[in-house]
């Protein structure tokens, strides 16, 4: 299903594997610790969280980020129609970088530094804002 030259369901299955890396990244096995102690939170007050309210942003937040990198990724993908050496799977993984490093981890880095927060807990979420965009742009770049 197309949506603007949009694949709606890679777009979902980004939601998807958004929701299943947070899950990993954010777990005790990988980072969770790491982030949690840099938040200052005990696994009690983690608990406590805002429930579905969260869950509902973050389906929200990852649809967003999904569908607005396709477009993105379109773009670039019809501005290299004549030059397929262009259309490539690097070439969409750099454009995610590029976009990761610009509107995710330079604006993260300089709100961390101005509220005086954790370089930990940015370091973590950063880390897993690449992780995800880099994996979408995989899942839209093959889904076309």
């Amino acid at each position: 299903m197309h949506y603007h030259n949009i694949n709606l369901y890679a777009v979902l299955a980004s939601v998807g594997a958004s929701f299943l890396i947070s899950s990993l990244w954010y777990s005790p096995f990988l980072f969770g610790q790491i982030w949690a102690n840099g938040l200052r939170k005990t696994e009690e007050d983690l608990s406590k969280g805002r429930g579905i309210i969260s869950f509902f942003v973050a389906i929200v937040g990852a649809f967003a980020i999904s569908f607005i990198m396709a477009h993105i990724l379109n773009i670039f993908h019809d501005t290299y129609k004549n030059h397929p050496e262009d259309n490539s799977p690097t070439t969409f993984l750099k454009t995610a970088i590029y976009i990761w490093f610009a509107f995710i981890a330079m604006i993260g880095l300089i709100q961390a530094n101005f509220e005086r927060s954790s370089y930990k807990v940015w370091l973590v979420n950063a880390g897993f804002r690449l992780i995800e965009i880099a994996s979408i742009s995989m899942i839209l770049f093959f889904y076309k």
